[in-house]
């Protein structure tokens, strides 16, 4: 028979290296990338961007938020339409005052891939900015 007090040593000894980790926590996986596996890409005066991007996300209430690298001149629009066949797309949402905004929520975990953005830029010079997607819990 093995030994009784062998055995209870061997078991304190495990659950003392286990409590001597602490707690951690597992977060969901969440990811968003365009076309070139980056969440940015460029959108220039007088034409209409369209891009794809694929995301990941094993949260149940996720959102994408778009945002410019900095505000639009006055007189001059960025408009942004993300579609997604998991979430909700919250139509053309128009980015010009340079604050991130909502573009798709969505409340299930979710794999898509090759989902359309349209991107314009109205203006009456030639300039671009930077769009970029970001991934949230909420």
């Amino acid at each position: 028979m093995k030994n009784p007090i062998a055995i209870v040593l061997f078991l304190l000894v495990v659950m003392t290296a286990i409590a001597s980790l602490g707690a951690f926590e597992i977060k969901p996986l969440s990811f968003i990338s365009v076309n070139n596996g980056s969440n940015r890409f460029l959108a220039f005066h007088s034409k209409m961007v369209e891009r794809h991007y694929n995301l990941s996300t094993y949260s149940k209430n996720w959102k994408i938020i778009a945002s410019i690298d900095e505000p639009m001149p006055a007189r001059t629009k960025l408009l942004i339409q993300v579609s997604s066949k998991k979430g909700t797309s919250l139509g053309i949402v128009d980015l010009s005052d340079g604050t991130p905004k909502n573009v798709v929520i969505g409340n299930c975990k979710v794999v898509e891939t090759d989902q359309n953005i349209s991107c314009t830029v109205i203006s009456g010079t030639r300039l671009g900015r930077t769009v970029t997607l970001n991934l949230r819990e909420w």
